[in-house]
């Protein structure tokens, strides 16, 4: 019964690093780590973020985006919408994060498409920011073809 139970835990281990690390190469989300405070109290630090990839004139004041850093690119920031300008030929959008005092001194011009935040996950974004680590990497894989030899095993001896 324990070698059952240890042999389900590490399948949802395993199916849930899959859906948040190889499921945004294949489905329309995306997964970030956040990394700062700066939307406190709803977004914690070490939170990891599901983003819902939507259109982008879907977007409303009071969503919660993740956009890449205008100044920063390869930087991604997750800020909540506080104004949306639709008057120019682009709308223009200004962000600020729950936490700071000021909105954001740039302004995001709306795409086609965009990322809505949709789950907030408090924690995980430690927990899968330290399995990027190559030995951390080495444990899961050994843990996981521990599990399965430990389930051959079992099986087999039960004939």
């Amino acid at each position: 019964m324990l070698t059952w139970t240890v042999n389900a835990f590490l399948a949802v281990v395993v199916v849930g690093l899959l859906v948040l690390q190889v499921g945004p190469r294949f489905l329309p989300y995306r997964v970030f780590d956040v990394l700062s405070g700066s939307m406190q109290p709803a977004i914690p630090i070490g939170a990891e973020v599901v983003d819902q990839v939507v259109p982008g004139a879907s977007l409303e004041v009071g969503d919660v985006i993740t956009y890449e850093h205008p100044r920063h690119p390869g930087t991604y920031i997750t800020h909540r919408v506080i104004a949306i300008d639709r008057t120019g030929l682009a709308p223009i959008i200004s962000t600020r994060g729950d936490a700071n005092g000021a909105p954001d001194p740039w302004k995001v011009q709306v795409q086609s498409s965009m990322l809505r935040v949709q789950v907030t996950i408090p924690l995980l974004g430690y927990l899968l920011g330290s399995l990027a680590s190559p030995y951390a990497r080495l444990v899961m894989v050994v843990l996981v073809a521990a599990g399965a030899v430990v389930f051959v095993a079992e099986m087999w001896l039960r004939k």
